[in-house]
């Protein structure tokens, strides 16, 4: 049976929605109310819409990517295809959000019916909520199915175009909302001629692989440089130590980063060498320290039972002084 999707022009009525759940046996959604609880001011724009933060999705609504995919998730039976009817709800959004809300529906779902309803049309809603569930074609329910299919090179969709950024030389798109994933994170750059998508960097706990789509460069790395063309995979396991940074050519290049994380919230240590620091981030952790004031942790173990004082400078002051 294939889900509804129900945009409610103003603020939902609870009648509605018990009817609907006690009449049809119908699992609800409130995405409208995830959204208040997640994003609060920052998930609606300047008309007051539901709308979707800009920029880095892993940075800007996780919180709320996650609580999606756990919820549709927990109505999914990946080898029992019957199943009660499931019914969505958001009210007035931006077709970012929409695209975003129906994108995730597609995953789980073989397909999606969208109702636009009008103002104070409860009781024709209701008529056609159950011809709709009952299998029946209904002309003001759309079929909106997305496939699980995003083409990087194409002109960008509302939800691309909300996710995308112009920094540093170069046009970065995160795939995120699209991935429909917790760990796999992924992002396209599109670099402008001899600009620099990234600092010199490496990971703890982030393994990366980088395609090059278009364009050709340089990949620097803390042990020597590569010429890049269109095919070339990079490769850059967390921990190994092995920074990178791309440089485009004479034409820009633009590259598809993938990346595999524990979870968003994972704890990463990373290294930008040329600006000798680190950054440590993570459940409780936003913090920058200079890569000249990181010492070995042998040196604190030899004197794990010894009472002292560890000094800015980095020096340890013991006994009595401490």
């Amino acid at each position: 049976m294939k889900p509804l999707l129900f945009i409610a022009r103003n603020a939902p009525q609870d009648s509605l929605f018990e009817i609907l759940e006690n009449r049809y046996e119908a699992e609800i959604i409130r995405f409208d109310l995830a959204w208040e609880l997640f994003l609060r001011k920052a998930g609606r724009n300047k008309a007051g819409q539901l709308d979707l933060p800009p920029g880095n999705p892993r940075t800007q609504w996780f919180s709320l990517h996650l609580w999606v995919r756990q919820t549709l998730g927990g109505l999914t039976d990946a080898l029992v295809q019957k199943q009660r009817p499931v019914i969505g709800i958001i009210r007035s959004c931006s077709p970012a959000a929409l695209e975003y809300v129906i994108r995730m529906m597609s995953i789980y779902f073989g397909g999606v019916g969208v109702l636009d309803a009008a103002e104070n049309a409860e009781d024709p809603v209701l008529e056609e909520v159950e011809r709709f569930l009952q299998g029946e074609t209904v002309d003001r329910i759309q079929e909106r199915w997305i496939a699980p299919v995003v083409n990087v090179t194409d002109a960008g969709t509302p939800l691309l175009e909300r996710t995308s950024k112009t920094k540093g030389g170069g046009a970065f798109t995160w795939l995120t909302g699209v991935l429909g994933s917790d760990r796999l994170f992924s992002q396209v750059y599109r670099l402008a001629p001899h600009a620099s998508g990234n600092r010199l960097h490496h990971h703890s706990d982030v393994d990366e692989m980088y395609v090059v789509l278009e364009g050709t460069g340089i990949l620097r790395t803390n042990h020597g440089n590569a010429s890049l063309k269109p095919g070339d995979i990079v490769v850059k396991p967390a921990g190994s130590g092995l920074a990178t940074q791309f440089i485009a050519g004479d034409n820009g290049m633009t590259i598809l980063d993938i990346e595999s994380w524990n979870g968003p919230d994972q704890t990463d240590v990373v290294g930008y060498l040329d600006h000798r620091e680190v950054f440590l981030r993570g459940r409780g952790l936003n913090h920058v320290v200079p890569l000249d004031s990181c010492l070995p942790g042998d040196d604190m173990m030899a004197h794990y039972n010894d009472a002292y004082v560890r000094e800015k400078s980095g020096q340890m002051r013991f006994g009595e002084e401490a």
